[in-house]
């Protein structure tokens, strides 16, 4: 069984945001330099995640955003904030909704209250907001949304450390609102933890909102000042119709994700898009198109086969009572010598087909079929061969950056002869290689074997040279084994040994080289059967 080193997986942004994507259910984009949202794909940029802190709060973000996505009303939130007359109306929304979504979340999901906390502990922010408000430098409407956002933390997220937070920010506001004002506060802002959507988030901050309009207007007719008031009033006014931009540690998380961006030292190229697969369409039914290969199916599953077997017979063998009459054979190779087995060891093999179906594949070579139809045909030979073999678990994408970076053709649990349709794929977009790799990574982790391979099948140079690198690294320093055959193509090379790469010249002995190739991973020598015996 392959274990990721920590190392490996705390420095690769795909292969996590990949995994946070299946564990979801959302669309993770990562690309440009900004971090947003619109209510059914998550982007954040590119970044290096060698510090724990950035990982941390990368993976608090995406949690967050994720809950929006989940548990939020889209619509009805776009349509609040359409209609609010001030920013601050929407703001308090926001601030309620953040906190009943992360609740939900967090009870649902495994280490995001961690993350989440993490956030609130951000010390560099919160020290840098109290120096701030001691030099007045932080309005009210900003210390009153700070208060509710550490207030909900401790009574509705149960972040207990965050108590001292609120009582600080609620001495900094007794100067302004009478005591019964915080306790009218404070009853509706309980009310959020058993909130059942935004509507009902919206109708207590709309009452929020409300009492604090109040407690301004009454401090209004106590001031003797008018027109010094008045002009004060206008400027409120002017404020509350900009962009309000709240400075509370945690709460603008987009911004901090965005000072984490690496993009300045990368171009566009490197950019992932969206990660996670979808399932590719199908085409034509290729079976009779792969007759012709039928030989080859056979010598590369007796091998596979046989293969599969020494390594689980290569396990010992331990009972409780000892067959005399079998026990006599042993010399001529008899290895079940007890009425009963004790517990053997499984062994299986991943096996994964990464497939380039990008516009260049569209080439022929002055053949009768185009790159990529040999390449499906290819993938599909080998995928008939190993098809329902006993600790062989065999997985095809294709890879073009079309819609989606990678399209599943056939996952570890699916048999061959109900997806022969969806081998057939026509050219199309570019080379998303790292993510290809990546996404072979992640299914390395599903299937939980003692083994594991990809293999990669591509006639040119990769979207991104330095992704694919980095890639194969984490690859290697995995224990996942990465082979390669290159169409026309030698750019694996700087990238693979050499024994593990392939360049092939003429594209219609692809399928018998691809076979080879997978039947030269399964060789098990004369030497190690005799030693069975």
């Amino acid at each position: 069984m392959v274990k990721f080193s920590s190392e490996a997986i705390e420095n690769s942004l795909p292969l996590l945001a990949t995994r946070y994507s299946k564990k979801f259910g959302v669309t993770i984009r990562i690309q440009g330099s900004t971090a947003y949202t619109n209510g059914s794909t998550i982007t954040i940029p590119r970044m290096d995640l060698n510090d724990v802190n950035k990982a941390r709060f990368t993976y608090a973000y995406l949690a967050h955003e994720a809950a929006h996505i989940k548990y939020t009303n889209m619509e009805f939130w776009k349509e609040r904030k359409v209609k609010e007359k001030t920013e601050f109306e929407t703001s308090i929304l926001n601030v309620l909704e953040d906190a009943r979504v992360e609740r939900i979340i967090s009870s649902r999901y495994i280490g995001v209250f961690e993350n989440l906390q993490f956030l609130r502990d951000y010390k560099v922010d919160w020290h840098n907001f109290i120096q701030a408000i001691k030099r007045g430098e932080i309005e009210e409407n900003d210390l009153l949304l700070s208060y509710m956002i550490e207030y909900l933390a401790v009574h509705c997220q149960g972040f207990f450390s965050e108590t001292d937070k609120y009582d600080f920010l609620r001495e900094c506001l007794n100067i302004n609102y009478a005591p019964e004002v915080f306790s009218k506060m404070n009853l509706l802002l309980n009310q959020v933890k058993d909130c059942k959507g935004i509507e009902a988030a919206y109708e207590i901050s709309r009452k929020i909102y409300t009492l604090i309009a109040k407690e301004k207007e009454k401090r209004k007719e106590k001031d003797n000042q008018q027109i010094e008031e008045n002009e004060q009033t206008e400027s409120k006014k002017e404020s509350d119709d900009n962009d309000f931009i709240p400075s509370c540690p945690g709460y603008n998380f987009s911004e901090k994700i965005e000072g984490f961006s690496s993009v300045k030292n990368s171009s566009s190229r490197d950019d992932f898009g969206a990660l996670g697969t979808q399932e590719v369409q199908p085409g034509r039914d290729l079976t009779s198109e792969c007759r012709e290969y039928f030989k080859l199916r056979t010598i590369l599953r007796k091998k596979v086969k046989t293969w599969c077997e020494f390594q689980r017979n290569s396990s010992s063998q331990r009972g409780r009572y000892l067959n005399i009459l079998k026990a006599q054979n042993i010399r001529f190779g008899e290895s079940k010598v007890f009425y009963s087995k004790g517990e053997e060891v499984d062994y299986s093999t991943s096996i994964h087909l990464l497939v380039d179906c990008s516009d260049s594949m569209m080439t022929s070579d002055n053949g009768d079929k185009s790159r990529a139809e040999l390449a499906s045909l290819s993938a599909l030979n080998l995928a008939l061969a190993l098809d329902g073999i006993d600790g062989v678990k065999l997985m095809v994408s294709f890879f073009s950056g079309y819609c989606g970076e990678v399209d599943s053709c056939l996952d570890y649990n699916e048999r061959v002869k109900k997806k022969v349709c969806y081998f057939d794929q026509r050219p199309r977009g570019s080379t998303p290689l790292a993510q290809a790799i990546f996404h072979a990574i992640s299914k390395v982790q599903e299937v939980n074997c003692n083994r594991n391979m990809i293999i990669l099948i591509t006639d040119g140079m990769a979207d991104s040279s330095i992704n694919a690198k980095n890639a194969i690294s984490i690859c290697d320093k995995s224990g996942i084994e990465v082979y390669g055959i290159g169409i026309h193509s030698n750019f694996l090379v700087s990238f693979l040994d050499v024994d593990k790469f392939r360049v092939i010249e003429d594209t219609n002995e692809l399928p018998k080289v691809c076979s080879k190739i997978v039947a030269g991973l399964f060789e098990v020598s004369k030497s190690d059967l005799l030693s069975l015996q």
